[in-house]
Order: C-alpha cells, then structure tokens, then sequence
C-alpha cells in the first residue's frame, strides 16, 4: 500500500512540475535558427516555430497545457517583438499585467477551433483587466470559462466583478507597434469588437494607437470581445 502511495505521489508531483515549467524548458532546446511563415494565416505552415516563455515579469499565459502541447507557437520575429513589448512596458508601466492567449501550433496548419493561427503570425491576447476593488490584475483563465474564451463583456466593458482596462489595452498595442519597427515587422490588422473599440480609442493610449494600425470595423464571426487577435506581417 505505501508503494502505491509514493508512486501515485511521484506521477502527481512529476505531472505538476512538466505541466507548470515543461514548455519553458523545452524552450531550452530550441535551435537558433530564424522562423519561416509559408502560406497565409488562414492556409500556412511554419517553420522552426518558436514557443513564447509561460510568464514573465508582467504576463503570463492563458494555460499552462496549452503552452505545454505548443499552441505558443510564433515566428521567431513575433516572439521577439511580443517579449520586447512586455519588458519595454514592465520598465517604464510595472503596474501593468497581461495574458497571452492562442497562437499557432509549433509547425503551423490548422488549429481548431480557430479559422486563422496557421502559420505563426495570429496571436491572441486577453484583455487587460481591474477588478472590483479597481485593482490591476491578470483576466482568471480555467477550463470552466474555456480559459478566458467564454467570457462576455458588455457595451461598457464589464463582465461580472471585472472591466476591461482600456488604457492599458491600448498601452499594449503602443508598444507593440514601437516594437514592431525596431524588428522590421509590422502590425497588419488588430481584430477586436467594433462596439467596444470607441471605449478603446477614448483613453489616452488607445487615442495614440488609432491612428497607427488598422482595425476591424466589421464583427468577424467570434465576437472577440474577451481578447484581441493581432495579425503581424513578418
């Protein structure tokens, strides 16, 4: 009976420390070389796909699984930028907390239930959040509200004890964009809810990141209100 416990405790310990530092690890033994996007977002493959770390000092991911199976995966020039981004921001805003959520697979093509994420340029993040107390604070993501995906925001922003923090969105995207020039990549299109964009595009970084990247003004058929998806052009 005791071997069967110490077993069981070893899986159980074993299982916990893969789940919660494996994809970092992996990220260890990935080769130097830079990425290759083929295709499009929507019909693509990539190559030497690069995983993005499970957190930082201002992020962290949607699901330690998630990141764990390689549904991370970015060209090496999206890591780059979206790693840089975060550290510009954790020096000059270290209040400030982010999610990332979905990307491509490491090898790219389909990734259900996403029509786009194919070739390692899409990635999503969750919506920067305050809590009740007005608190920064990351966006909770579990398999009961399919890690952030199921949530719903409202016209003003607000799903049950938390809003959206559209500042801090649009501080985001700001030094994405400044990001994006120091590693010769681009922005092309940022698909968030139209109706909630107004509430973005009135805050004081949101008003500077308007005129810098193009926007959906149409709603897509997932009504990305939870989080925001970027296209990058590498």
């Amino acid at each position: 009976m005791k071997k069967i416990v110490v077993v069981l405790l070893t899986i159980i310990i074993v299982s916990v420390f893969v789940v919660l530092w494996g994809n970092d690890i992996a990220i260890l033994f990935e080769n130097d070389f830079e990425s290759r996007s083929k295709g499009n977002i929507a019909d693509g493959t990539l190559l030497n796909g690069k995983r993005i770390p499970s957190k930082g000092d201002n992020f962290i991911t949607y699901s330690y699984i998630g990141s764990l199976i390689g549904r991370n995966g970015v060209h090496s020039k999206v890591r780059d930028v979206i790693l840089d981004s975060f550290n510009q921001i954790y020096q000059d805003y270290p209040e400030y907390k982010f999610v990332i959520g979905e990307c491509s697979w490491l090898s790219g093509g389909q990734m259900k239930p996403h029509r786009t994420h194919q070739n390692g340029t899409s990635v999503d993040f969750l919506v920067p959040i305050r809590d009740e107390d007005n608190e920064i604070n990351y966006l909770p993501t579990h398999i009961f509200n399919k890690f952030g995906y199921a949530l719903e925001f409202d016209s003003l922003g607000a799903s049950e004890s938390m809003k959206i923090d559209f500042n801090a969105m649009g501080l985001h995207l700001y030094y994405l964009h400044k990001s994006c020039i120091a590693n010769n990549i681009k922005i092309g299109l940022v698909i968030f809810d139209p109706k909630l964009q107004r509430l973005l595009f009135e805050t004081e970084w949101g008003a500077k990141v308007k005129p810098l990247m193009r926007f959906t003004t149409k709603s897509v058929w997932v009504r990305h209100d939870e989080h925001y998806h970027i296209n990058f052009k590498v």
